[in-house]
């Protein structure tokens, strides 16, 4: 008897912990939002992690390329206009500024 109170039990909590957590229907993974920015700003030298380009725009806010800047675009003080995407997890291994994934940059 008391054996049968105890997986009646164990069976209880079981079913307990499955109410609600899935109810049988799969959820779909949404991927996280890129969101994309346009700005005029300057191309900035950055003597860290052994120096890498960034770009800071007009209103103050920093940018680390995702990949390197085109040789053209490597001159400190380049003015630029800049469309790109910012990653939904926009922090670098440089530490400097929000990750962007360039989509067209041009000077100005």
């Amino acid at each position: 008897m008391a054996r049968a109170g105890f997986v009646a039990l164990w069976v209880f909590l079981l079913s307990a912990c499955w109410v609600g957590a899935d109810s049988g229907h799969p959820q779909p993974r949404t991927a996280p939002e890129t969101h994309q920015v346009e700005f005029s700003g300057k191309v900035v030298f950055v003597p860290v992690e052994g120096g890498f380009y960034g770009i800071l725009s007009d209103a103050g806010k920093r940018y680390d390329p995702v990949s390197k800047l085109p040789n053209a675009f490597q001159e400190d003080g380049l003015k630029v206009r800049v469309r790109g995407e910012i990653p939904p997890t926009s922090a670098t291994v440089h530490m400097w500024g929000a990750k962007i994934r360039i989509i067209e940059i041009r000077r100005r």
